[in-house]
């Protein structure tokens, strides 16, 4: 990364510059917390803010949308009443006269751009972070400062299109979807609450509401609002060439309902001496609470309070980054290992999905990466890496087969993100592998007794048939015939995993490939198809286990395990 962007480390806290950043299109960085905000920016501050698939603020991007559209959290300044700067460098081409100066800083985990306009005397600075309090909003600080030697009247407006919906809605009805908003304004910014939640399978009542707000930074309201496109943009216009902005026109009173929703956000005047600043605060939020939009306000109201918000997130991150550290003699790599560092607490928030570049799916992690991720945070957060693998041993099924996608919750599990039955043949290797680590770690053998569910729904055969008397919206527990829910050791989970594939091998005696695996993309792999590097993988585990049963009759005086009766077919070589 660091020759391919020539970026610049400026302290052991893993912040960095990047000069000119304009000239990567596809660049771009994470913002996030624990509540489950997941937003991208770029240096020219585009990108998407969503809590999930179905909940996205702004329009859902990949990383080719990057270079390719228009959207994204602009600021304008109209200086004078003659010129129209994009503190944001987002504008069109016919209105840049003369190039920016731009310098980039990053940290963990903010994201600050400044801009100097040498023509115009005008520099932006903006920063962008998500609260490491767990407010599900986005917080932006707009900073210009006048470079000139005269008194210069600004004229500042925010905005940006609003999506307010599911990513599904992207091609899917987005017109009758957008007849769903229903906008009001409050003192400060626009709530969009749309009635329902489309979706042909069945309609349901939405509960989520997208909210954006603006302040000074002496914690003034905003003039007024631009609530729809047609409002901000006009009718002859766009968002690189707002007419709000363009034909500095006044806010709206009146505003048309079930229309596509943006956010204009026009500030009051402001006279800037030579060498003073002014500053502004805009809030992008999504909440299922509207009585938190208010918190947010007072809580993020002034430049003071955003500050110290950014303070503690900064240290909520560098904590995080020192649970595991890497000291060399190159300063360059103990910085960029800082990154790292996070990546398993960013992963667990992001998934694979919602990030431009990892674009694939409808969210959530899979079951591989689910695991893969604990082996990392067993080494930061053991006692945390414990209670997260008894939940995830609730997603293997009992015929040995697993689901897929990870929910938001713990413990919540989807069988396929795209409802296809279908088995990965190395998902069973990942759940030993990363317990055997965890063992080693923490010498804790009793995790092995722990009692979990199992996962249940209508994939029966390790997806050779359906269950046809499986109905939607049921539980995904496996019962017992008389209804009550069957629980199983861990390690009877882990012996099923890796028993089942002993098994199912094809004519070179390798395990089988199965029919989600890509590799079946060009040659039909899962009529004959066959792994040994995976084949070798769960020798290794078979052998790893065998290792930890010794363990346990040796140092717990285990002589014997209970196993459900079903599997004794699986056990049919005698010792």
């Amino acid at each position: 990364m660091e020759e391919k962007f020539n970026i610049k480390f400026i302290d052991n806290k893993g912040t960095f510059t990047l000069k000119n950043p304009d000239q990567f299109k596809r660049l771009y960085f994470p913002l996030m917390n624990s509540s489950g905000l997941v937003s991208s920016i770029t240096p020219d501050l585009k990108g998407d803010i969503k809590t999930g698939q179905d909940s996205f603020l702004t329009i859902p991007v990949s990383v080719e949308d990057l270079y390719l559209t228009g959207s994204g959290r602009n600021f304008w300044a109209r200086i004078n009443n003659t010129h129209i700067w994009s503190a944001t460098g987002m504008q069109s081409r016919s209105w840049k006269k003369n190039k920016d100066d731009v310098l980039l800083e990053a940290g963990l985990l903010y994201h600050k751009v400044t801009r100097i306009n040498n023509r115009l005397k005008i520099r932006s600075d903006i920063l962008n972070f998500v609260p490491s309090s767990g407010e599900t909003c986005e917080l932006m600080l707009v900073t210009l400062t006048n470079l000139s030697k005269n008194t210069m009247k600004i004229d500042p407006f925010f905005g940006m299109p609003l999506f307010c919906r599911s990513a599904e809605n992207l091609r899917d009805h987005r017109n009758v979807t957008s007849m769903l908003n229903r906008t009001r304004l409050t003192k400060n910014g626009i709530i969009v609450t749309p009635t329902l939640l489309h979706n042909e399978s069945g309609h349901s009542v939405n509960r989520t509401s997208y909210y954006t707000g603006g302040f000074t930074g002496k914690g003034r309201l905003p003039k007024g609002f631009f609530p729809t496109v047609t409002d901000y943009i006009g009718e002859s216009g766009d968002f690189l060439h707002p007419e709000a902005v363009f034909q500095n026109r006044k806010p709206v009173k009146k505003f048309e309902q079930g229309t596509e929703a943006a956010a204009g956000i026009a500030f009051a005047p402001v006279d800037l001496l030579p060498g003073r600043s002014a500053e502004f605060i805009i809030l992008l939020g999504i909440t299922e609470n509207t009585d938190e939009i208010q918190k947010w306000n007072n809580k993020f109201s002034t430049t003071a309070k955003c500050m110290k918000s950014l303070e503690e997130t900064k240290k909520f991150w560098l904590d995080y980054s020192k649970r595991i550290q890497f000291t060399l003699s190159d300063k360059k790599f103990n910085s960029w290992i800082k990154w790292v560092s996070v990546q398993p607490l960013m992963r667990k928030i992001a998934g694979n999905s919602f990030l431009p570049d990892f674009d694939y799916g409808k969210g959530g992690r899979g079951w591989r990466d689910l695991w893969q991720d604990l082996l990392a945070i067993i080494l930061v957060d053991p006692q945390d890496a414990k209670e997260m693998l008894l939940n995830n041993f609730a997603g293997i099924r009992i015929d040995g087969s697993n689901a897929t996608i990870i929910g938001k919750k713990p413990g919540e599990f989807i069988g396929d993100r795209n409802n296809i039955a279908r088995v990965w043949m190395d998902h069973g290797v990942w759940p030993f592998y990363t317990t055997a680590l965890y063992i080693d770690q923490s010498g804790d053998l009793d995790i092995l007794f722990s009692n979990v569910k199992y996962f249940r729904d209508f994939q029966i055969k390790r997806a050779a048939e359906k269950d046809w008397n499986w109905k939607e919206g049921q539980k995904n527990e496996l019962r017992t015939s008389s209804g009550k829910i069957y629980m199983g050791s861990v390690l009877e989970h882990i012996l099923i995993q890796n028993l089942i594939p002993f098994f199912n091998v094809g004519d070179h005696n390798n395990i089988l490939l199965e029919g989600g695996d890509w590799n079946d993309g060009i040659d039909m792999a899962k009529d004959k198809g066959e792994s040994v590097a995976f084949t070798s993988f769960y020798a290794g585990n078979l052998e790893g286990i065998a290792s930890l049963l010794g363990r346990l009759k040796k140092d717990k005086k285990v002589k014997t395990i209970e196993v459900y009766e079903e599997m004794k077919v699986l056990l049919d070589t005698p010792h």
